[in-house]
Formats: structure tokens, sequence, C-alpha cells
């Protein structure tokens, strides 16, 4: 039988990075702080799909979650086929709602139908996104605006999305779909500053071929204002929305 949400959501996070890098623990922290910064009484559950090979029953929760990653979607190891599997099983069989952010929002889309590419060159820190007329109705809080600020960290994105998914932003950032149960990002709702200094501490080749003064500038970026928080807000009311 599905899970009936409480007044505190129950809630999934894959994390989708090898326990080998340093930032591994920060990720799991951006999780909570954010999430327990709008819905100080959710319940959050993290587990490894990766290294432990360890998933959720997706209806004894509210949302699942899928975490950004650095795996090669476009040629996939074993574990990241067992995630397309979990990803369309969960699609098909549960009422649960589903977030995919940064890789995963590019998991649920190749793994539902759609296209990735590599990007000339990666996306990094606090940019500035422009919703579309669906986006503005779902993001409230930005509906006059017009746009969000979210952190980047990427160097693939999504050129196909998933059959019937609806566009709420421009450049393909983020999608709704036609049922309203998934939710995804290209970028990160939940970093902050320190742990994008840490991922890219750890990541070299995404400013490898950056002049100095590219890399200044991403620096200088990620310590933007961004939106996350009031982005996970609108996520919570999200999950009891038909």
């Amino acid at each position: 039988m599905p899970h009936k949400q409480s007044s505190a959501p129950k809630i999934a996070v894959l994390v989708n990075t090898y326990r080998r890098y340093s930032f591994e623990p920060s990720t799991r922290d951006s999780f909570t702080t954010t999430i327990l910064g709008v819905a100080p009484s959710a319940k959050i559950d993290f587990y490894d799909p990766v290294d432990a090979q360890e998933y959720p029953r997706a209806d004894d929760y509210d949302l699942v979650v899928l975490s950004g990653g650095t795996a090669d979607i476009n040629a996939p190891e074993p574990w990241v086929l067992k995630m397309f599997e979990f990803i369309r099983a969960t699609v098909a069989a549960s009422t649960v709602k589903l977030v995919g952010v940064c890789w995963g929002h590019q998991a649920v889309h190749v793994a539902l139908g759609g296209r990735l590419v590599v990007m000339e060159e990666p996306e990094l820190g606090v940019t500035t996104i422009k919703l579309t007329p669906q986006g503005g109705a779902f993001f409230d809080f930005a509906a006059e605006a017009s746009k969000l600020d979210m952190h980047q960290f990427h160097r693939r994105k999504i050129v196909d999305p998933a059959p019937e998914f609806v566009p709420l932003t421009e450049d393909n950032q983020s999608f709704m779909s036609p049922d309203n149960r998934i939710l995804t990002f290209q970028g990160h709702p939940e970093m902050n500053a320190k742990l994008a200094q840490s991922i890219l501490a750890d990541a070299p080749k995404y400013t490898e071929k950056l002049t100095a003064e590219r890399r200044d500038g991403v620096s200088k970026a990620m310590e933007r204002e961004q939106d996350g928080k009031a982005i996970f807000e609108r996520i919570i009311r999200w999950i009891n929305e038909k």
C-alpha cells in the first residue's frame, strides 16, 4: 500500500557519488541542512546505490531524491543501469514523488527516453535561469521575477527530455512530468558554496581547460546568492499536490 504522508514527510535521498570522494559526506550534509531548514520535522534516510547498491522501498516514502554524481550516463557502469531500472520501476509501480538533481535529472530523462550530450565547457557556479510560463506558475515565489538562481556543476546536459515532460525553465534546466509526479533540476538546489568548492577541488577536470581568469570567475560565482532554500520549500509543498 502506498505510504500516506504525515505532517513529517519521509524523504529518501539516493547519493549517486562514490564513497572515495572526499565531498560525499558534505553532499549528505547539504541535503540535510537545506531540507530541515524548510521542513524541520522531515525524516531523511540516505541510500548508497553506488558502492553498497542500496535502494529504498519507494512506497515507504513521500519523496525520493536522486542526487548529483559524476558517472558517465552515456557509457553506464552496472550500477547506473540498475539506477535506470529503479527509476522505471518506481515510475511504473509507485505513487511516490520523485526529484532528480543534476546527475539525477539526467538519469531520469535518459531512463525514460531522453538524450544527453557532453558540453563544450562545463557550467559552474550560481546561474540565473529563466522560467517558462509553466515554471512561473509552479515556482510561485519567483513568479514576479520569472527566474531562479541556482548552483550549477555539470559538463553534460539533456538535449532531448523524456517524452511529454513539461519545461519549467528555458535551456532544459528543469522539467515536470505530465502526471505531476516527477520534478527534475539540472542545477543543485541543495548546494552551498562550501560544497561547490569542495567538489571542484576533488574534480579538477571541470576546470583544467579554463583560463585563470575564468576559474576565478567560477569561484566568485559559487559565492552568489541563490534560491535553493525556496526551491526546497516549494518541493515540500508539492509533495501533497495531486
